[in-house]
């Protein structure tokens, strides 16, 4: 689906070890087997690679599968070497969520984490309060294999933030009552221990899955270097130009300073600032952390 939600589908053919990206072409007339397999069949004639072909590799649709009726068999018709290899990143996030739902509460976990993305996505005045707090959830997909591990890592790098947003609808009187009461659910999950714990739980294991993510899908990254480093120090609350990341061991120093106040700040979250008694005794300390690093720079 591209970003105007018209249906495309996108061609590659490998040379050797090379992936080259062909481009991507409108389906949206013609969706069925036959469709697609003619818009394949028309560029692998477009480029003369027939004669090439030994595999082609889809996800596990039954359109794009199938050993009868799908796509790869009536390519293979055409070209009997081309034989069909079912995607092994698609494979792995089935494995994963198959072997995951097996527990009931692990199941209402990962159906919890598409809830999140449902509510804000349907409603721009609800996604504009994800966008005041400086992120976004990634877009639901129960194919995209590597949906779940973005949509954990997201939630857990900006829990607090979610937390605001969604408490906002919970407090503000002027939105409908179905979202009221459907964002004091979500409330009561990002209050949930069990939550909480499945939440960082699964960071930890996406992280070996990530890897191989890493390793398959290279492209642009949607944020740039430079933009990161103006985030990071936009929350040391100095006024610095990027040109100081250029200094390797100046940032570094910087970086350690950044790392520590995160930590401050972590600490100030959990406690709440109703403490004023630990609240005197962290106050001195962060600004110490942040002083310190920026007499050394």
């Amino acid at each position: 689906m591209s970003i105007i939600t018209e249906p495309n589908i996108s061609i590659c053919y490998r040379s050797k070890i090379i992936e080259r990206f062909i481009g991507f072409f409108d389906v949206s007339k013609d969706k069925t087997v036959s469709g697609l397999a003619t818009v394949i069949n028309a560029e692998i004639i477009k480029w003369e690679i027939g004669n090439k072909i030994v595999s082609q590799t889809y996800d596990g649709a039954s359109v794009m599968a199938g050993g009868k009726n799908g796509v790869q068999n009536l390519i293979r018709q055409i070209y009997p070497n081309a034989l069909f290899i079912h995607c092994y990143a698609h494979q792995l996030n089935l494995v994963l969520l198959h072997d995951a739902k097996t527990i009931q509460s692990v199941k209402l976990f990962i159906c919890n984490l598409t809830i999140f993305h449902t509510f804000f996505s349907r409603s721009s005045k609800r996604s504009s309060l994800l966008r005041e707090q400086g992120f976004k959830l990634p877009n639901q997909s129960d194919t995209r294999w590597n949906y779940h591990s973005r949509a954990a890592s997201k939630i857990k790098i900006h829990f607090q933030e979610l937390k605001n947003s969604v408490k906002h609808v919970t407090e503000e009187s002027n939105w409908d009552p179905i979202f009221i009461a459907t964002a004091s659910g979500l409330l009561d999950k990002l209050n949930d221990t069990k939550f909480v714990y499945l939440l960082i739980f699964f960071n930890e294991i996406f992280i070996y899955t990530d890897h191989y993510k890493k390793k398959r899908q290279i492209g642009r990254p949607r944020t740039r270097w430079k933009d990161a480093v103006e985030k990071d120090i936009k929350m040391l609350g100095r006024n610095v130009t990027v040109d100081l990341a250029l200094d390797r061991e100046r940032w570094r120093e910087l970086l350690v300073a950044a790392q520590d106040l995160k930590k401050f700040n972590t600490i100030h979250a959990m406690i709440g600032s109703s403490n004023d008694q630990l609240q005197n005794v962290i106050k001195p300390v962060k600004n110490c952390i942040i002083n310190t690093c920026w007499n050394k720079l």
